[in-house]
């Protein structure tokens, strides 16, 4: 089985795709074509040699840099390679932005990937091309999904501890069968941001 996931920043990507990868015991590539993230050991070899059995995670504006495309005509196309594809963003554009500019502006000190809390958001909006790139891939990934035909699937739902929204959302995938191996990665008392701060 091959399955995609394409989505927004702060989205539950991350989580999502261990969640997949661990439990279908599929091969992880966790945003290959993020030449951020891997400045060091280089991005991902395109196309990715595995024949099936994997899971890729990508942002929404992230495509193998070799390519003479862009993201909208690259994902249009590389969708038909996989069996199930999970468009996925957030609801809540404004918690998202936070949480983006936050693990952004603290990169040296933050992992992104791990329970934080926010003191402040005052001056978020002075950073203006962080803040219009991030509402702009609001937009592409809207674009990807009427390009290709498939749906956005919502943070708020997957992520909601509403087991009637969420096995809906498994059961449009496919992957109903899940509902509780997910659970470790979805439940939203597992969520990163914490809205009071812990004392040691």
């Amino acid at each position: 089985m091959k399955i995609l996931i394409v989505a927004t920043p702060r989205s539950g990507s991350t989580s999502l795709l261990r969640a997949i990868s661990t439990e279908l015991k599929l091969i992880r590539y966790g945003e290959p074509w993020n030449t951020g993230i891997r400045l060091k050991k280089g991005v991902i070899k395109y196309p990715i040699e595995e024949k099936d059995s994997y899971v890729v995670k990508c942002i929404c504006d992230q495509f193998p840099p070799s390519l003479d495309t862009n993201p909208i005509d690259f994902f249009t196309e590389y969708i038909k390679e996989f069996d199930k594809v999970i468009l996925l963003s957030r609801q809540d554009k404004r918690a998202a932005y936070e949480s983006f500019m936050y693990s952004d502006l603290n990169r040296e000190s933050y992992y992104w990937h791990k329970p934080y809390f926010i003191e402040s958001t005052e001056g978020y909006e002075n950073y203006k091309v962080k803040t219009e790139y991030f509402y702009k891939l609001y937009e592409l990934i809207e674009l990807i999904s009427i390009r290709s035909n498939k749906p956005i699937y919502w943070y708020e739902d997957i992520y909601s501890g509403d087991k009637d929204k969420v096995i809906k959302v498994l059961t449009e995938l496919g992957l109903e069968e899940y509902y509780d191996n997910f659970q470790p990665y979805i439940d939203p008392k597992f969520r990163y941001r914490q809205f009071e701060r812990k004392l040691i």
